[in-house]
């Protein structure tokens, strides 16, 4: 279909047809009308974090928090274990536990005097999963700018392919 369309333009539409700018304004509204749903991996997850971290904002996160269509698929896939516990929860609680655990790491980094818009990314750690195999223990490792450690631990699930922002998030280590 693809090639389709290339030929159909190629062969169609002649250059001077096409308006100047015309491929700009469409690649734009296609970025602009595509909503994030969830990340394709960990280390992506990692640095939507840290860019939420810098802007001190976790309203660009909300596409990679466990939302209702990704909860239900999830349901549908996990194994017992994990089924308790979404029983036990919502996709808003979920939100909320994500957004509250965001807003202590923002405050125990300023209180441990961490300029979150300069630190560094050092990549993201999977830790072994101690739950069950679909809720991802990990670590986001970064730098300030004097080169001090800073390790935040969060909890992912992956759901057909995609990594989301489980419950948990917090400031593991601090400089």
């Amino acid at each position: 279909m693809l090639y389709t369309l290339a030929f159909l333009c190629i062969t169609v539409l002649q250059p001077q047809q096409v308006r100047p700018g015309a491929p700009e304004a469409f690649a734009s509204a296609l970025h602009t009308s595509i909503k994030p749903d969830g990340a394709s991996t960990l280390d992506e997850l990692g640095n939507r974090l840290l860019d939420a971290l810098s802007a001190g904002s976790s309203d660009e996160l909300m596409p990679y928090v466990l939302n209702q269509q990704a909860y239900e698929r999830l349901q549908k896939q996990s194994s017992a274990q994990v089924s308790q516990t979404l029983e036990l929860t919502s996709p808003e609680t979920l939100v909320e536990a994500f957004q509250s655990g965001f807003k202590t790491v923002i405050a125990e980094g300023v209180s441990a005097n961490i300029n979150w818009s300069q630190v560094s990314p050092g990549g993201v750690e999977q830790q072994k999963a101690a739950k069950a195999q679909q809720i991802i223990p990990a670590v986001l490792l970064l730098s300030d700018q004097n080169n001090r450690q800073i390790k935040i631990d969060f909890e992912a699930v992956e759901v057909s392919g995609r990594y989301y922002f489980f419950r948990q998030m917090r400031l593991a280590t601090a400089p």
